[in-house]
């Protein structure tokens, strides 16, 4: 079944930290999803907690997720949503920390693409 099946309005959207804490490996996820899968929510954590750290923090493993991905044929956003890192870093590191999210989440674009 497709959600296109609901309406064409209706997308899949993934957030693979929390598909890693129910025990699910997000490739797997994104495999199951297919061609539904149009958003993703881009997060790192241990499995356990909900970190929403950048990638390679935690323990999900992205080149298999990437490699779903270019297999579905992911035609969709990756959305970062990584704001307990600089938090956890604090005002006086918030720049570096910033920055270091832009260059990270550039290159998981980056190993997407190529």
């Amino acid at each position: 079944h497709s959600l296109s099946a609901l309406s064409p309005r209706f997308v899949a959207c993934l957030d693979v930290g929390h598909s890693l804490i129910t025990g699910d490996k997000p490739e797997r996820m994104a495999l199951q999803l297919g061609q539904d899968l149009r958003v993703l929510h881009i997060q790192d954590n241990d499995g356990l907690g909900d970190w929403h750290v950048i990638p390679h923090l935690g323990s999900i493993d992205w080149p298999a997720f990437l490699q779903a991905l270019r297999q579905i044929r992911y035609p969709g956003t990756f959305s970062l949503e990584a704001d307990n890192f600089p938090t956890k870093l604090g005002a006086a590191n918030a720049d570096a920390a910033f920055r270091l999210m832009v260059s990270v989440a550039r290159n998981l674009a980056d190993a997407f693409e190529g």
